[in-house]
């Protein structure tokens, strides 16, 4: 099989290379694979439907993970929008400091403006905090989701999720377990001190 590169892709497809590699890691080109940073396309893969106008729409957040959700303000913008900072915290509520703390850690990587150095967000970039926000929503950390978008196998994948899943057990059964010694100790405190309260309200 031949395979071609996101960016010889992009240029038959007339689509920005950012957007083959969007396609590609929400599973929505059959056949791609990932060789270190380069995406590498089937030649007779098709080029993804355009479903920014559909009423409603299923974007994958990665891999099999699908969600289901009216389509957003910045899927209606089109693929050739820049964000800034400032549209990014109206957006998704992310503030300027866990941007910065997302690009230290490698889990985006926004390009400067020329002359300002301001961040600047385009669809991609947009696609891939959406995900991001789709996963702290449900609890995981933010080096537990760079590992989820760079899982190379499903196993991997996988092995993130159940992990994540046993932790939260793990803390409801923590929480139940405070909240009956609570209810215990409470009980308690309003036997015992019940006789205080009404010495106090008879002086």
């Amino acid at each position: 099989m031949e395979y071609l590169t996101a960016a010889e892709i992009s240029k038959i497809w007339n689509i920005s290379s950012r957007m083959v590699a969007y396609y590609c890691e929400t599973g929505r080109i059959e056949g791609a694979i990932k060789k270190g940073k380069t995406w590498f396309i089937p030649s007779h893969a098709g080029k993804p439907a355009d479903r920014r106008y559909s009423r409603k729409k299923v974007r994958p957040a990665a891999d099999n993970i699908m969600q289901t959700e009216p389509i957003t303000e910045i899927e209606k913008t089109g693929t050739d929008a820049i964000y800034h900072t400032r549209d990014v915290f109206h957006h998704l509520g992310f503030t300027r400091e866990t941007l910065r703390y997302y690009e230290e850690i490698g889990l985006i990587s926004p390009k400067r403006e020329k002359y300002s150095q301001y961040r600047e967000f385009d669809f991609y970039d947009m696609s891939r905090l959406m995900t991001i926000d789709f996963y702290r929503k449900r609890g995981f950390t933010p080096v537990q989701i760079k590992n989820l978008l760079e899982a190379d196998s499903r196993q991997t994948y996988e092995e993130i999720l159940w992990e994540q899943r046993d932790a939260l057990k793990k803390e409801i059964e923590h929480l139940q377990e405070m909240l009956r010694r609570f209810e215990k100790a409470s009980a308690y405190i309003l036997i015992n001190a019940g006789g205080g309260f009404h010495e106090r309200e008879k002086s």
